[in-house]
């Protein structure tokens, strides 16, 4: 079990993909306003991992190009449920420190990003190929981990390097806990693989 190949195409997907969702923080200045990651959580092979550091996920993401020998036709897919958002911050990291083995291109729908490549990776939008909130799928599928609300506060100012109360991590990992099973659910669903 690996590898499965796209219909009429030299590319092959690992799989299993990847299920990421960054939270973002924010000064609270009209005159000089600036937001950033405070952290990208990634669910994979039954695992859930936290990075609150960009640099610590650009490391992990080419641990996993090694251990899979990912390269331009040997990809692994990564889903986001707002992949227009969390790739604006994301993009400039993914193209200076990730290897891009061809030429990096998306697929838009009008201002929203359905899917950008850079290979080895795949990052595609989940909510523009499903059309509903991740709250909505959950409810829809009823998965065992549905999306948490009011549990994060995003007007509180947070940094990489501010702990994280057990409710606001618990909150950050669910979100991509839940998207792992709506996908399992929708992939079930509609007879379909990565």
């Amino acid at each position: 079990m690996g590898w499965i190949h796209k219909k009429k195409s030299h590319i092959r997907y690992w799989y299993k993909s990847i299920f990421l969702d960054i939270e973002t923080s924010h000064n609270h200045n009209p005159e000089a306003p600036k937001t950033w990651i405070t952290s990208i959580c990634c669910r994979f092979n039954g695992h859930t991992r936290l990075f609150r550091e960009v640099e610590k996920w650009v490391e992990w993401m080419k641990l996993l190009i090694i251990l899979y020998s990912l390269n331009a036709d040997d990809r692994m897919v990564v889903y986001i449920h707002n992949a227009s958002y969390d790739l604006s911050y994301l993009i400039p990291y993914i193209q200076r420190d990730l290897p891009g083995y061809e030429n990096k291109s998306g697929i838009m729908d009008g201002k929203k990003i359905i899917v950008y490549q850079q290979p080895p990776f795949e990052f595609r939008c989940t909510y523009l190929l499903t059309g509903k909130s991740l709250e909505m799928w959950g409810k829809d599928f009823d998965v065992e981990h549905k999306k948490k609300i009011g549990m994060y506060d995003y007007n509180k100012i947070i940094y990489p390097d501010t702990p994280l109360s057990d409710q606001e991590q618990q909150y950050i990992e669910n979100d991509v806990i839940c998207m792992e099973e709506c996908f399992a659910k929708q992939l079930e669903f509609t007879h379909d693989n990565v």
